[in-house]
C-alpha cells in the first residue's frame, strides 16, 4: 500500500527515479490500547518501460524483518498496482498459494499526473481462498478516488508541496467487512509518496505512514 503512488511519475521529466534509490518511512500502528512504531523501506530494485519493482523490507517490534515485493505495472503515462498488493494487510491471514482469482480487475489504476482535476476510476476484484480446511470468498474494492486541495507538509526528510488523494478500501471476507479511508499525501516535483494515513469508518487513525529520508 506505501508504494501504491510511488510509480505514478515514472516518465517526469523534472524527476526520474533510479534503480537503487531508496525511501525511508516509519509506520505507525494506532490501536485503543497504543501506536506501535516500526522502520520500512523502500527500494527501487528494477525500472524498465513496462514494469517498476520495489523491494520493501519492515523491521518488526521483535528485530526481525518481514519482506515484500510489489510490481507496478506501467501503461503509457499511467500505472497499475496490484489489487491484492493494495489488501497486503487484510490478505495476510491467508496463504497466498491457496488464492484463486474469480472475476473482476486485478489491476488498479493511477494517473502520472496527478492534479486537482484528476478522476480516477474504482476497482473490484473477487477472490477465493481456503482458510482451516474452508473455502472462503474474499471481495476487494477501491472506491471513492478523488483528488484533496494541496497541502505543504514537513518530515524529518524536509518540506514538501504535496498533492492530496483519498480513496476508500472495502474487504469483504466472509461475513466479515474491514474498512479504511486512505489518503496520500504525494509530492510530484521530487516523485515520492511523502505520507500516508489510514481511518476507519468512524474517521478515526489506524495507521500513518510518513517519510524520514531518502537516499
Amino acid at each position: 500500500v506505501v508504494m501504491a503512488l510511488s510509480a505514478c511519475k515514472q516518465n517526469n521529466e523534472e524527476s526520474m527515479p533510479e534503480v537503487g534509490d531508496k525511501k525511508y518511512y516509519d509506520i505507525t500502528n494506532i490501536t485503543p490500547e497504543g501506536s506501535q512504531k516500526i522502520p520500512f523501506v523502500s527500494e527501487l530494485v528494477d525500472l524498465n518501460d513496462s514494469t517498476a519493482t520495489f523491494a520493501n523490507t519492515y523491521t518488526l517490534l521483535d528485530g526481525s524483518e518481514f519482506k515484500d515485493t510489489v510490481v507496478s505495472y506501467i501503461n503509457g503515462k499511467d500505472s497499475q498496482v496490484s489489487v491484492k498488493a493494495v489488501f497486503t494487510r487484510q490478505l495476510m491471514m491467508f496463504n497466498r498459494d491457496s488464492i484463486e482469482f474469480v472475476e473482476g480487475s486485478e489491476k488498479v489504476m493511477y494517473k502520472e499526473h496527478i492534479d486537482e482535476n484528476t478522476v480516477m476510476g474504482p476497482a473490484r476484484l473477487v477472490l477465493k481462498a481456503k482458510a482451516n480446511g474452508t473455502e472462503v470468498m474474499i471481495e476487494l474494492s477501491v472506491e471513492e478516488r478523488k483528488v484533496l486541495p494541496k497541502e505543504e507538509l514537513t518530515t524529518p526528510a524536509g518540506t514538501f508541496n504535496c498533492i492530496k488523494f483519498s480513496e476508500n478500501k472495502v474487504a469483504k471476507i466472509g461475513d466479515q467487512e474491514f474498512f479504511s479511508q486512505t489518503v496520500y499525501w504525494y509530492d510530484v516535483k521530487n516523485n515520492v509518496l511523502v505520507k500516508q494515513a489510514d481511518y476507519n469508518k468512524a474517521g478515526e487513525p489506524t495507521m500513518e505512514v510518513i517519510l524520514t529520508k531518502e537516499e
